[in-house]
Parts: structure tokens; sequence; C-alpha cells
């Protein structure tokens, strides 16, 4: 995992369904606390790492 976009940062963008479309391909950290955490989960996602509340994923490409 060389490049990872926390979505529970500051920084991330204002809506984090938006980041996630524009870099697939990408792993990104959130929280499960974090409000998007289950509409993203729903979307299909591969679970590279668990680490206490935070989960690494990608999104997974279909087709």
């Amino acid at each position: 995992m060389s490049s990872i976009i926390d979505l529970d940062s500051d920084t991330c963008s204002s809506d984090v369904m938006d980041a996630i479309f524009y870099v697939k391909g990408t792993t990104f950290k959130i929280s499960r606390k974090n409000p998007y955490f289950e509409e993203i989960r729903k979307m299909g996602i591969e679970v590279l790492k668990v680490d206490g509340d935070q989960v690494y994923f990608k999104i997974r490409r279909s087709g």
C-alpha cells in the first residue's frame, strides 16, 4: 500500500463518494464510525487490512 487516501481527513473532498469514484484502484482508509462507511461497504469493497477501527480497502472493479 504505497498511496492511501484517508477519507476521515479534513483535507479529503467534502463529498467522500466523489473522492472514491474519481480515483478507483487507489487504497482508501476509513473509520468504521465514519457516516459513509456503511454506504461504501455496500458498494462492494475489497478489504485489504483492518487496524482497530480503521479499514483499508479498494473498490472492487466489475467486468
